[in-house]
């Protein structure tokens, strides 16, 4: 890949350009940060459409760019000296913010990822942040949670240690609430995420932060019981203390949907698209609350128990195999072994 791209001398910058644009890209956004007249623009971008390097969607002005092979853009990327590279960054990010700010305002991760390899770390965390909000305002928790990842992995770079706790600590607390609706509140990874902001929080004091983490630790612990040593009215039932062994701890809990949920729906069965019982439902998102005059499909969710954990818990903590087994529809069967 490298020797073929040294044989196209004359437009192997281009090449490189293009390739720290990402795998796809726009005319419109190439032309910008290129500073390279139309002409000449079409001239060099044509040659490597010609070299099989490019393909081209659209015609002319609005056309759009994508290397035929990942290993293509990866070799004319890795071409570029470091620094030349995290010039074209900067560029490439300054421009989609000045030039283009309706593909910034909707994708804020691509311009948080230039950021980053610009080694523009404030400004990175800064956009990945965003980016995560962004992801969580759709439901889109696991996007979120990618993208407050690399917003914590690129602080690990900011020499200053309390700008980084700073950032850090929105970071943890935004990332706990994205962990909610996947993990839940018990699991090890939102544990982690708030008790290391509850940490922070001591280290730094009052901060715009400070109530959302508290009270994220605060509910992590409730849920848990721990923070309470199970005393009364917190103690978990025996029998599923006694049965914490038993049971499988794979098993999925719950599950969200896009169902329209309002007040007096819990309870009610869930069914797929085969007629078959996948749950009960019992609760929605905040962003479900006006369920009586508004539904949004973009944000609206459901959340449900999944009917495999109330099939273990009958089985392994309430010793109730035979109500399992009507319930999976295996009553026969079992009638007939006996």
């Amino acid at each position: 890949m490298a020797a073929r791209l040294d044989r196209l001398a004359k437009v192997k910058p281009l090449a490189q350009l293009c390739a720290t644009l990402g795998r796809e890209f726009s005319y419109p956004l190439l032309k910008a940060v290129s500073a390279v007249d139309d002409a000449s623009l079409q001239r060099s971008l044509a040659r490597l459409v010609h070299a099989e390097f490019l393909h081209q969607r659209g015609t002319s002005s609005e056309a759009v760019y994508i290397f035929k092979h990942a290993m293509i853009q990866e070799a004319a990327y890795q071409s570029l000296l470091k620094s030349r590279r995290q010039q074209y960054h900067a560029r490439i990010a300054r421009v989609i913010v000045e030039q283009f700010a309706s593909e910034a305002e909707a994708h804020p991760e691509v311009v948080a990822l230039h950021h980053t390899r610009a080694g523009d770390i404030d400004a990175a965390v800064s956009g990945w942040q965003k980016a995560g909000q962004h992801a969580f305002r759709r439901a889109s928790y696991a996007e979120a949670i990618a993208h407050y990842s690399n917003g914590l992995r690129t602080l690990e770079s900011s020499p200053d240690e309390r700008r980084r706790d700073q950032s850090e600590l929105a970071l943890r607390v935004d990332l706990g609430y994205s962990l909610i609706p996947l993990r839940g509140w018990g699991a090890p990874e939102t544990a982690q995420a708030f008790s290391r902001a509850g940490e922070l929080c001591r280290q730094i004091g009052d901060t715009p932060s400070q109530f959302r983490a508290l009270w994220g630790l605060g509910a992590f612990h409730f849920v848990r019981g721990d923070q309470h040593k199970q005393k009364p009215p917190y103690k978990i039932a025996d029998s599923w203390v006694k049965a914490r062994g038993a049971v499988n701890p794979t098993t999925q809990f719950n599950f969200v949907s896009t169902n329209d949920i309002v007040g007096g729906n819990s309870g009610s069965p869930v069914i797929n698209a085969k007629g078959e019982l996948v749950g009960l439902i019992f609760d929605g998102n905040i962003q479900s609350l006006p369920g009586y005059f508004i539904y949004d499909e973009a944000v609206n969710r459901a959340v449900s128990v999944e009917s495999r954990v109330i099939l273990e818990a009958l089985r392994a903590v309430y010793k109730a195999s035979w109500i399992a087994d009507e319930l999976a529809g295996a009553a026969a069967v079992r009638t007939a072994a006996r």
